[in-house]
C-alpha cells in the first residue's frame, strides 16, 4: 500500500471521528435532557450509547490527527498559528468530553449535580470542536 492510499485512508478515518464526535453529541443535546423526567430509564441506554460513540469519536481524532501530521505533514514545523489556535480548541473539546463522561458516571451514582456537569462538559466539547474545524480550514487549506 502506497503512502498515498495510507494517508487518505488515516484522513477518512479522521473523518469518520468527526462525525461520531459532532452527530451524538448532537444526540445526546437531544437526549440529555429526557434524562431528567420520570422516563429516564427508558432514555438512559441511548444515551449511554450516544456517549460512548462520541468518546469513541475522540478517541480516532486523537489518534489520527497525530499520524497525519507526522506522516503527511512530515511534523508541526510548517504549521502557522492557525494550527495552535485549533489544537487549543481540541484540548477544550477533550476536556469538554472528558468532564461529560466523568459527569455521566457520577449521574449513574445519583449525585445532584451531575446534570450541571454533563451539561457544562457538553457544551465545552461543542464549541471546542466547531472552533477546530473552523482553524482547520484556515491551517489546512
Amino acid at each position: 500500500m502506497s503512502m498515498y492510499v495510507a494517508n487518505n485512508l488515516i484522513l477518512w478515518a479522521h473523518f469518520v471521528g468527526i462525525g461520531f464526535a459532532v452527530g451524538c453529541g448532537i444526540a445526546l443535546s437531544a437526549t440529555g435532557p429526557k434524562l431528567a423526567t420520570p422516563q429516564s430509564e427508558q432514555f438512559w441506554p441511548l444515551f449511554r450509547f450516544f456517549s460512548r460513540m462520541a468518546m469513541t469519536g475522540v478517541l480516532i481524532l486523537l489518534v489520527t490527527g497525530p499520524l497525519l501530521i507526522w506522516l503527511k505533514f512530515g511534523g508541526t514545523s510548517a504549521f502557522t498559528g492557525w494550527f495552535w489556535a485549533k489544537m487549543n480548541f481540541v484540548g477544550l473539546a477533550v476536556l469538554g468530553a472528558g468532564l461529560h463522561e466523568w459527569a455521566r458516571t457520577r449521574f449513574r451514582r445519583n449525585y445532584p449535580d451531575a446534570v450541571t456537569f454533563m451539561m457544562i462538559g457538553g457544551r465545552l466539547a461543542a464549541i471546542g470542536i466547531i472552533g477546530a474545524i473552523f482553524c482547520a480550514v484556515f491551517a489546512f487549506n
